[in-house]
C-alpha cells in the first residue's frame, strides 16, 4: 500500500512540474522545446540522434527542425555523408537558456516549502532514483540541462 501511495505522490509531483514547465514554453511546442534543450547539451547532433532522443520518427523530427529553423532557433549544418547535423543559432541558445531558467524556477516553486535538510534528503533520493534509470545519456547530462553554460 505504501509503495502505491508513494508512486502516486511522485506522479502528482511530476504532473505539477510538467504543467508548470509547459507554461514556460510559450509559443514553442513541448517537442520543439525538448529539441532545443537537447541541442543545448549536445553540440550539433545528427537528425537521427535527435529523433531517437525525443522518441519521434525521423520525418516528424525533421518537421519540428523545419519549424525551429523558420523561427531562427536552429540551423542544419552541411551534410557529413548521410548525416544531417543540427545546431542552435545564437537566438536558439538564448531561447534554451530562457527555457532552462524557467524550468528551474518552476521546480524551485515546487520545492519552496522544503527546508535545507529536507532538500538534502530529497536530492540524495533523486540521485538513487536516477541511478536506476536506463538512459542513453547519464545523470551529468540531465544535470547539464540546468547548469550554466556559456
Amino acid at each position: 500500500m505504501q509503495a502505491k501511495y508513494l508512486a502516486d505522490q511522485l506522479c502528482e509531483v511530476s504532473t505539477a512540474l510538467e504543467d508548470a514547465v509547459v507554461q514556460t514554453y510559450g509559443e514553442l511546442p513541448a517537442n520543439c522545446a525538448a529539441i532545443v534543450l537537447l541541442l543545448r547539451r549536445k553540440a550539433a547532433p545528427s537528425l537521427a540522434y535527435i529523433s531517437k532522443q525525443v522518441c519521434l520518427s525521423q520525418s516528424a523530427t525533421a518537421t519540428l527542425v523545419d519549424r525551429l529553423e523558420e523561427g531562427k532557433l536552429v540551423r542544419r549544418m552541411k551534410r557529413e555523408g548521410r548525416q544531417v547535423k543540427v545546431k542552435l543559432t545564437a537566438g536558439g541558445k538564448r531561447k534554451a537558456d530562457e527555457l532552462v531558467k524557467s524550468r528551474r524556477q518552476a521546480a524551485e516553486n515546487l520545492l519552496a516549502n522544503l527546508n535545507e535538510e529536507q532538500r538534502t534528503v530529497l536530492s540524495k533520493t533523486f540521485i538513487q532514483i536516477m541511478s536506476g534509470i536506463d538512459r542513453s545519456g547519464n545523470f551529468e547530462d540531465l544535470a547539464s540541462l540546468t547548469a550554466g553554460r556559456s
